[in-house]
C-alpha cells in the first residue's frame, strides 16, 4: 500500500498538485472533487458488471478482468487522491489498517456474519 500511495503522489507532483503547500481551502477543494471523482468511477466500474437485479444476469455486461481492473485502478487512484489531499501520513493508515482489521477478525470471532 505504502508503494501505490508513494507511487500517486509523485503522480500528482508531476500534475503540478503540491498538497503540502495548498491551503485549506484549496486542498477541501481538491477532496470535494475526488470525492465526486471516486463516486463516478465507481458507477463507471459498476456498469461493467451485471448488478441490475431486475434484468436476467445472462442479459447484462459482465467485462473483461482486463476492463474491470482498469475501473478499479481508477477507483483506487481517486480513494488515494483522498488520502493524500488529508496529508494522512502512511503509518497513519496502516495502524487504522491493522486496527480495522482486527476489530473486523473479532467480529467474525463472535459471530458476525453480515
Amino acid at each position: 500500500m505504502e508503494e501505490i500511495l508513494v507511487r500517486i503522489s509523485e503522480y500528482q507532483k508531476a500534475m503540478g498538485y503540491d498538497f503540502e503547500n495548498m491551503t485549506l481551502q484549496a486542498r477541501m477543494q481538491a477532496f470535494r472533487n475526488y470525492v465526486f471523482a471516486l463516486a463516478v468511477e465507481q458507477a463507471e466500474l459498476a456498469t461493467e458488471l451485471p448488478i441490475k437485479p431486475w434484468r436476467p444476469y445472462k442479459d447484462q455486461l459482465y467485462s473483461a478482468p482486463e476492463v474491470l481492473a482498469e475501473e478499479w485502478v481508477d477507483c483506487l487512484f481517486f480513494l488515494v487522491d483522498q488520502a493524500l489531499v488529508l496529508q494522512l501520513p502512511h503509518d497513519v493508515i496502516r495502524k487504522a489498517f491493522e486496527d480495522k482489521m482486527t476489530k473486523n477478525y473479532k467480529r467474525i470471532k463472535d459471530g458476525y456474519n453480515g
